[in-house]
């Protein structure tokens, strides 16, 4: 009766009914394990693989992933997630490395584990080129411009395999794109449909410039501006800060280190991943 209640409580007493849930499994696992139809099952199972890896368990987060596996129902995109960070712990990296992918493919962008997802496949790049032995070090920089990305071009390959593009500055402006509408800024804690508030952003690389097109709503109507940076000169470590009180994140104009730049929701982790890949971007088109 547990599970089927979840999903008609708030979110705050969801959480505190997962976590009872997972008590009273742990401490009845034989009645649980044997009575539950495979849908129920695997809802439990979930929530108990979500506590092991809160506490660092592998060893039974593996026998979990295992009996989800074997109920032979359709995986959530977090079991994905969930069996490619226990395949790192250990130590099956070219396993986890495709299982995150296929969680970050199924999940997109609002999953709740996509920033972490990757990060992860970008830490398996880099272990992964360790592990060749290193031998891009000596081969020369102009070889291949993700090579030249200064430590990061694992970042930058996994842009590529999620957005299945030939090119490094493609990819990353997607993903700028991508963040930008995802969490574009609306003035205020709430979104509504009947009436667009706020700012809209979307950049687009333009030979040694970005161009970008900035929406703004205001009454309920929309004024585009269009502006162009060039990157020429500028400082490409580009800085972000947050607002709790006006409750938006901002980018620091890249040309002057005190001016908000690009506007978004307050989302630390979104504001500190789109700095990072406008960063990344700005340095690729200034070789």
């Amino acid at each position: 009766m547990f599970p089927d209640a979840i999903f008609c409580l708030s979110a705050h007493v969801q959480r505190w009914v997962r976590h009872a849930v997972i008590v009273m499994a742990v401490g009845h696992s034989v009645c649980f394990a044997s009575n539950l139809p495979a849908e129920h099952e695997s809802v439990r199972l979930m929530l108990a693989l979500e506590s092991s890896v809160e506490k660092q368990r592998w060893a039974k987060a593996n026998d979990l992933l295992a009996e989800l596996e074997a109920l032979e129902t359709r995986l959530e995109p977090d079991f994905h997630y969930f069996n490619g960070l226990v395949l790192f712990k250990r130590n099956q990296y070219a396993a986890a490395k495709k299982s995150l992918e296929v969680y970050v493919v199924k999940a997109g962008h609002e999953g709740q584990y996509y920033i972490d997802a990757l990060k992860l496949i970008t830490e398996l790049e880099d272990q992964a080129q360790d592990l060749d032995g290193g031998h891009e070090s000596s081969q020369p920089a102009a070889a291949s411009i993700l090579h030249a990305d200064e430590g990061g071009d694992g970042y930058v390959r996994s842009l590529q395999s999620l957005y299945l593009s030939d090119s490094p500055v493609a990819a990353l402006e997607t993903h700028i794109n991508s963040l930008l509408a995802s969490h574009a800024y609306s003035e205020g804690r709430l979104k509504t449909l009947e009436q667009k508030s706020g700012v809209r952003y979307s950049i687009n690389v333009d030979g040694a410039s970005l161009v970008i097109s900035e929406k703004n709503f205001r009454e309920g109507k929309a004024a585009l501006s269009v502006s162009r940076l060039s990157i020429l000169g500028i400082d490409p470590f580009l800085r972000f800060a947050c607002s709790n009180s006006e409750y938006l994140c901002w980018i620091y104009h890249p040309a002057d280190a005190h001016e908000r730049w690009l506007l978004l929701e307050r989302d630390e982790l979104a504001a500190k991943e789109l700095s990072e890949a406008l960063s990344k971007l700005i340095r690729l088109l200034q070789r």
